[in-house]
């Protein structure tokens, strides 16, 4: 379960600490004393999907990203790229910043709607929905220059995502560089799509996966050789788990027949919309058909445990979870089958859940004077 004590969201409070900038969340020890030390520049390096196991399958102990390697901290929850990534850009819990997988249901036009793209889905159609307006937050970068006129703050992206000229990860190192070569203190948050991005095609544990962590690990080492004055940060938003079993909901019994909605969110953390005189039934299939392999947390018990971390929840936290969370604890994932529905795709590594591959990442820091 999340620990958000121990988490990325401490990484980033200690962050706006070191900054100046407000923040109510328990710091981590270790990057507070590392931030002590001054250096010019602090760059967080995030790359997709680098858990601890798929670090650990990939290199061995020795490794550079293995030797710096200070703990494992725990993720957010949910535990995957969209609630993580905005976790790392506010500096906030997912629970106030709202954004909690790929698809948020909005009643404006009852559709789920994809957070990154704007698009239906299940049909992938073009929706009236703008996510990114919806949930728009503040982002750390904008408050830490709101407070230091002397930092210089950049966030870097693969051309994927924002079409500047970094198409490779040795691209993005250069990049990073770059930027702390330039005159004046840095704060660089830089973002790389891998391994995530082989690990749901090709598996977490796969050849080409292990491929990918061996170059980031290559690039990285020497990315610290040439940097000067600067605390290499790096550390991934979630992990990945082996897909055993896709189950389709319409398959479970009476379940889909108490369903109000289609499921929304992600494929191991599905908000559940229960017609209201339907929840006693929809309770009673769960237990038959999916309580070996999920967990189900009510609306209620989801805020009590604080699954969604710490802070004032958004305005619309409840409409996003749904009556209940449907969580992965196995190696299996759901999907709703729905008319006119795009085909579903398959993936062989995913995250979302609450195993410990899922949850886990490493805290890497390199300090260069």
């Amino acid at each position: 379960m999340p620990n958000y004590q121990n988490s990325i969201l401490s990484v980033m409070a200690s962050i706006s600490r070191y900054y100046g900038v407000i923040s109510t969340d328990k710091t981590c020890s270790e990057l507070d004393v590392k931030l002590s030390e001054n250096y010019r520049n602090v760059v967080v390096l995030i790359a997709d999907g680098m858990g601890v196991s798929v670090l650990e399958n990939a290199l061995d102990e020795q490794a550079f990203l293995c030797k710096h390697t200070i703990k494992s901290i725990c993720s957010v929850f949910p535990s995957t790229t969209v609630p993580a990534t905005a976790t790392f850009y506010s500096g906030v819990a997912p629970i106030v910043h709202g954004r909690l997988g790929w698809g948020t249901y909005f009643k404006e036009t009852n559709e789920i709607v994809e957070t990154f793209t704007g698009k239906n889905m299940y049909t992938q159609e073009p929706s009236d929905i703008h996510p990114n307006e919806v949930l728009a937050y503040e982002r750390l970068i904008d408050k830490i220059k709101a407070v230091n006129s002397n930092i210089e703050c950049t966030e870097l992206y693969p051309d994927k995502i924002d079409n500047k000229n970094i198409h490779t990860f040795h691209q993005m190192t250069r990049a990073i560089l770059a930027e702390t070569q330039k005159p004046n203190n840095h704060f660089i948050i830089a973002y790389w799509h891998n391994p995530d991005y082989i690990s749901h095609r090709k598996g977490p544990y796969s050849a080409e996966t292990i491929e990918v962590v061996r170059e980031i690990n290559a690039q990285t080492e020497t990315l610290a050789k040439e940097l000067q004055d600067t605390l290499l940060i790096v550390l991934a938003d979630h992990g990945h788990i082996d897909i055993q079993k896709y189950i389709s909901i319409n398959d479970c019994g009476l379940i889909d027949t108490c369903l109000r909605l289609p499921l929304s969110i992600e494929d191991r953390c599905s908000a559940v919309f229960v017609h209201p005189d339907k929840k006693e039934l929809f309770e009673a299939e769960f237990q038959k058909y999916l309580a070996d392999d999920f967990l189900l947390f009510s609306d209620k018990e989801v805020m009590d445990l604080e699954l969604l971390g710490p802070g004032i929840p958004h305005a619309r936290i409840h409409e996003f979870i749904g009556d209940y969370l449907l969580i992965g604890k196995t190696d299996k994932c759901l999907y709703h089958e729905v008319s006119n529905g795009f085909p579903i795709p398959f993936l062989k590594g995913h995250h979302g859940g609450v195993t410990q591959n899922e949850m886990l990442v490493p805290l890497i820091l390199i300090g260069k004077k």
